[in-house]
């Protein structure tokens, strides 16, 4: 989501938002790609931001990419690297 900047008019990169459906109190902030200040700007519907959080999810499953090693195991005659202790 981007907004425009308070400041200078610049487009905002809005890297957090809060609020909530009961209290009716909405915001974003982020930072201004042209002056680079930091601009807290209010929403006015808080499925502006829910939309954004549904946008994210979708966009950036949870999912498991990395697979399932070899689990090292521990032995009393070898240690972790599977060299006797005597040998070192």
């Amino acid at each position: 989501m981007r907004a425009a900047c308070r400041y200078c008019g610049g487009e905002v990169c809005i890297c957090g938002a809060g609020g909530s459906p009961l209290s009716g109190s909405h915001s974003v902030w982020g930072c201004c790609l042209g002056c680079g200040k930091y601009n807290n700007l209010k929403v006015e519907h808080f499925s502006d931001i829910l939309a954004l959080v549904v946008e994210a999810i979708r966009d950036n499953p949870n999912e498991a990419i990395i697979g399932m090693g070899k689990r090292p195991k521990f032995s009393e005659a070898r240690d972790w690297l599977g060299i006797p202790p005597l040998t070192r």
